[in-house]
């Protein structure tokens, strides 16, 4: 994973203390929305709702709200499973990951005034930190 990925990474691990950044104006283009964390979860792979509402620790009802206009714009797609018609998942579409890689610059750029040291050391620092989380919970 790349700087920005562990920062969205990290972030969604601290969502149920904080987003981990202030709220100042200068972040608020980089601020951590479900729509964000939708897409870089599924990114890895398509998922069911319950999988998202697990990961993401929100309500059924905020996934519905936050996934339609996703759907209704492009950049995540839903389908039923051939196997078992019952179970659905969503699937990031090409609009979504450049969405989502913009999304990744505008924080690449944010970080790199505050944070000392070259991209490579900050990366595996937070890569270090993000490891630690892992082994402590499970997000996915």
């Amino acid at each position: 994973m790349d700087t920005a990925e562990n920062l969205i990474y990290l972030r969604i691990a601290l969502a149920h203390m904080c987003d981990g950044f202030s709220s100042s104006s200068s972040s608020k283009l980089t601020s951590l929305s479900i729509r964000t964390k939708i897409l870089f979860l599924l990114k890895n792979g398509d998922l069911t709702p319950s999988e998202l509402i697990g990961a993401l620790c929100i309500a059924k009802s905020n996934l519905v709200n936050t996934v339609k206009p996703m759907i209704e714009e492009g950049v995540v797609v839903s389908y039923r499973n051939e196997n078992n018609s019952k179970n659905v998942f969503y699937r990031i579409t090409e609009k979504g990951i450049s969405e989502l890689r913009e999304y990744k610059m505008k924080l690449s750029s944010q970080y790199s005034f505050v944070c000392r040291g070259s991209d490579e050391q900050i990366s595996e620092k937070l890569k270090e930190l993000t490891n630690l989380i892992k082994e402590r919970i499970d997000i996915c």
